[in-house]
């Protein structure tokens, strides 16, 4: 079924768990030996695929929010599905041949430029005292900064950042 994820377990070797499920439709693996957890009494290690399937769908639910929504289930699985390490370890073992990658996965969602004034390629009389960009996704004020912009082919020293919550 294309609304199920199955999950099987690794160590941190990257070898498949010696209980985990493995070969036909077996999707891919996440760390499921060893994971910090909480307990009854506090913090122990855990392991099983009940330890590996958490990774995953917790991934899937950062894909989904930082894709803003507009994602479909079978489109945030293709992400996830698309950027496993694909291991040699795990090349019989699940579907996708490797284990789950979510700097890679969130690497899937492009952040385009939705509209921008004046706009790429506008011809202007006059130097703009303002430009305002709308980006896809949400911008994080640490990773872009006013150096990333350019105008006219040259870093735009006078840009200052702003949010609006979109």
């Amino acid at each position: 079924m294309d609304n199920i994820i199955s999950v099987a377990a690794t160590d941190d070797n990257d070898a498949l768990a010696s209980f985990s499920s493995r070969g036909a439709g077996v999707d891919l693996a996440a760390p499921g030996v060893d994971v910090l957890s909480t307990t009854r009494s506090g913090y122990g290690t855990r392991s099983g695929t009940s330890m590996a399937a958490p990774h995953v769908s917790g991934a899937a639910a950062l894909v989904w929010d930082l894709a803003r929504d507009d994602a479909t289930y079978g489109q945030v699985r293709d992400m996830l599905f698309a950027s496993v390490d694909v291991l040699p370890l795990l090349a019989s073992a699940v579907e996708t041949s490797g284990r789950l990658n979510v700097f890679e996965a969130l690497r899937q969602i492009r952040m385009e430029v939705v509209s921008a004034s004046p706009g790429a390629g506008d011809v202007i009389g006059t130097q703009p005292t303002e430009f305002l960009v709308q980006f896809s996704h949400p911008v994080d004020s640490i990773t872009l900064s006013p150096g990333d912009f350019l105008v006219n082919s040259s870093p735009e020293i006078g840009v200052s950042l702003s949010s609006d919550g979109r």
